[in-house]
């Protein structure tokens, strides 16, 4: 799980300064400051240092100095609390700018002037009320932690593999987590024939005639998806490959477009070196879930005459850390 608990500041003292205004400045005792934003999402996060909650409504945001009640606020904010900006009234400059938050004297409680930013930075205090940096992840609503990408292994290469062999069809539902592959052969991979393939699967009676799809599964964990950044998949498979993650496509290799049968040949034939090399695909992880997930996939041949088969997949996420 990712732990974003840190110990939380209090009795902040802000310097508010008011642009080209030479050496004024306004010290102010701050109830809540602008702890976090995005200039490409165009959201602002709040937080609150105290010991008590601190009412919304008297308070102001703006992009503007002149202009001080641009944006007023609502609702409240628990101590340690944050509170989250996402439907502002104007927009912040990729640029460059200033942001800031006034209270219903017109005095200003926090004014920070941020930097240019791609679109995957964001500019935060860290940790919460702390010194601000540039970033390259957010944490919208939450407590603010720097992140960083590390690589999971959900599925590794040379797994234990269930598979269907016997040129049958299984049910519509065999490519969801629930489904019941009991009955279903198991071995390890790189799976097939005619190769050095670690299980040796079968391809029915006739040499001449082979079957032209066999089915494999393989069923893993994950957890807090949310912090899954991206996700990689390697495929060894000789001929042709359609990979599905909790039953949605995630990798088509060497298979036309459409409806993909049990009868459907590959649209290419892997020879050489491409028979065991690894074909990497970047896809988007969304249909990882927390807790059970499977990955399905069925391998086509080229010909039913084919001499072999080869099959073997690994999945890997990167997530974010504060390591």
């Amino acid at each position: 799980m990712l732990l974003l608990a840190l110990a939380c500041r209090t009795n902040l003292s802000v310097n508010a300064i008011e642009p080209d205004s030479g050496d004024s400045e306004v010290l102010v005792q701050p109830t809540i400051v602008v702890n976090e934003l995005s200039s490409s999402a165009d959201w602002v996060e709040l937080y609150n240092p105290g010991t008590e909650s601190v009412g919304l409504a008297s308070y102001f945001l703006t992009d503007d100095y002149t202009n001080k009640t641009k944006y007023p606020l609502t609702g409240g904010i628990e101590p340690a609390g944050h509170a989250l900006l996402s439907e502002l009234p104007f927009g912040l400059a990729a640029s460059g700018e200033a942001v800031g938050l006034f209270d219903e004297d017109g005095e200003p409680v926090d004014w920070v002037t941020f930097p240019s930013m791609s679109d995957d930075e964001v500019y935060a205090r860290i940790p919460d009320g702390g010194a601000w940096k540039q970033t390259g992840f957010g944490t919208p609503g939450e407590t603010n932690v720097e992140l960083y990408l590390g690589t999971e292994i959900l599925v590794g290469a040379g797994e234990t593999w269930s598979y269907l062999d016997g040129g049958e069809e299984p049910a519509n539902n065999w490519t969801d987590a629930g489904y019941d592959d009991s009955t279903w052969a198991r071995g390890e991979a790189p799976l097939g024939y005619g190769d050095d393939q670690k299980t040796v699967i079968g391809y029915g009676a006739d040499s001449s005639n082979k079957h032209v799809t066999t089915w494999f599964r393989f069923a893993f964990e994950a957890d807090d998806p949310e912090v899954i950044h991206g996700a990689v998949i390697g495929l060894v498979c000789d001929d042709g490959c359609l990979v599905r993650v909790n039953g949605t496509e995630v990798v088509r290799h060497a298979l036309a477009d459409g409806d993909v049968t049990a009868d459907m040949l590959a649209s290419e034939t892997a020879s050489g070196a491409a028979e065991y090399s690894w074909n990497i695909y970047e896809f988007d992880p969304a249909p990882i879930v927390d807790g059970d997930n499977v990955v399905s996939v069925e391998v086509h041949q080229a010909s039913m005459t084919s001499s072999d088969l080869s099959f073997d997949l690994y999945l890997d996420v990167e997530v974010l850390t504060p390591e």
